[in-house]
This record gives structure tokens, sequence and C-alpha cells, in this order.
């Protein structure tokens, strides 16, 4: 940080900040001398296998993963899914960097896809309060002139938080971006059927808080777990559960 005060006023006249790569610098002694045995035991704590997969499950850009799909972010929803019984699984994509796991999974993989201390929430709602946290998503859509589908603006610029923007499974939605924001949702069904708007579902998801703007009504805290320590797992394809109107795109990946 790099600041101008005036002499006599004491007032900051100017201020710029620039990121400086540590990489470039070698460590104080003094202080790497108290630290680098620590840092040792860090490093082969994080790279310490935790889990083992029978395929890797790969996100090869953040960006592209929440809206087309990724195998990362199937292994996520049904790992969801399996400790928590609910109905309805929501995630996202909390780092940019994310690349999601190889057939090895390591505690630095994970802090590398989920950077967050969060804990996955199970949450009764009716089925208007879920259509509301879909079309909440949708939001964050929009189509450009070659018919491409990204995100709009404000999530992405000037800091990235698409870790706001979810999807969901099994459930089946399709949406309209050339309507307004929170009429975009044509289409919402489980299982084949749509969702009632007075039935009771439950939805699961890994929140630090659930968002009021998405889930407005109470929730049960599960105990917290870590669902991947010792576990093994069965891989999804690449899927997603929704389709832009008129663009059709693949259908939910269905258990076997």
């Amino acid at each position: 940080v790099i600041v101008d005060v005036d002499d006599d006023t004491k007032k900051i006249t100017n201020m710029s900040t620039k990121l400086i790569d540590t990489k470039d610098y070698d460590p104080d002694p003094e202080v790497w001398d108290k630290v680098v045995d620590l840092d040792k035991r860090t490093q082969a704590w994080l790279d310490k296998p935790i889990a083992h997969l029978n395929k890797p499950a790969r996100i090869e850009n953040a960006m592209e993963g929440r809206i087309e799909g990724a195998p990362f972010i199937n292994l996520i929803q049904q790992m969801q899914m399996w400790f928590t019984g609910a109905d309805v699984s929501a995630t996202a994509v909390m780092s940019e960097n994310a690349k999601g796991f190889d057939k090895t999974v390591t505690m630095r993989d994970v802090l590398l896809n989920y950077p967050y201390a969060n804990q996955l929430c199970k949450v009764k709602l009716t089925g208007k309060q879920l259509r509301h946290i879909v079309e909440h998503s949708a939001g964050f859509l929009k189509k450009d002139r070659d018919g491409k589908i990204g995100f709009i603006d404000r999530w992405i610029k000037p800091k990235p938080m698409l870790y706001h923007f979810d999807v969901f499974y099994p459930v089946e939605y399709e949406a309209d971006l050339s309507k307004p924001e929170g009429e975009r949702i044509t289409k919402l069904t489980l299982h084949g059927k749509p969702i009632e708007d007075d039935k009771i579902y439950t939805s699961k998801s890994l929140t630090e808080e659930m968002n009021e703007e998405r889930i407005r009504q109470g929730k049960d805290e599960l105990p917290e777990i870590n669902p991947l320590r010792g576990g093994t797992s069965t891989l999804a394809r690449k899927d997603k559960s929704w389709s832009s109107v008129p663009d059709f795109f693949a259908k939910v990946f269905k258990k076997k």
C-alpha cells in the first residue's frame, strides 16, 4: 500500500495498492527457523490421502462448469444426498480456481475446492420456497446476442461472487432468460413430477449460513461431518439439470 499524505493538512492525497508475489523473495531467516518444522508438518497433513474415487471428478473451468455441469459438481450433489437423505441438493462452486478431484483426494484438494469452513445443513421448505430459490439463481444469468449464456456483470465485477450461484439436483428446471428476474422458471420438476407449491420438501446445502434470500424457513443442522474421510464414491457423468428456453440441454443424471 502506497499512501501520499499532505504535510500541512495531514490528509491523504493519493493511495494505491498492488499485489506482490512472495515467491520472488526469500523468507526472513529468523522467522523461517521458527516455523520451518510447522510448515513441514502442515504440508504433510495437506498431502495425506483422505479418500479414493473410482474415477476422477474434475471441473476444468469453474465458470463453464456452473452452466454446463461437471463431474465434480455431480459428486458433491450425490454426497450431500447420501449423507442427508433430503429430496433436493443445492451446491455452488466456491472457488474460481476449483479443479475438482483426482482419484486420490487429499486435504489440500478439499481446501482448494472448498476454502470455507461450511456445514452441511438440511432444511424443510415448501415447493413455493424452492421455486423462489431456483429463481434467485436464474437471476444470475444472461444470454448475449449470439445466444451464449453467461453471468451478469454485478456477480463477476469487480469481485467474482459466484459462490452464491446454486445448482440443484435432482430437480429438472428450465429458464426463459428473456423474462424479468423472478419470473424466469418455466418448468420445475422432481422425478418427473411438477413441484407443488404447498408440499414440504427437504433440501441440503453446504453453506456458512443459509442466506435469507435463498431460504426463509428454519434449518435443522446436521452434525458436522466430513463426507470424504475414509470413503469411496461412484462418480456421475458431466450433466446438468437445467436448460434455457428454447435451448434444451442434457437431462439430469438419474441414479441406477
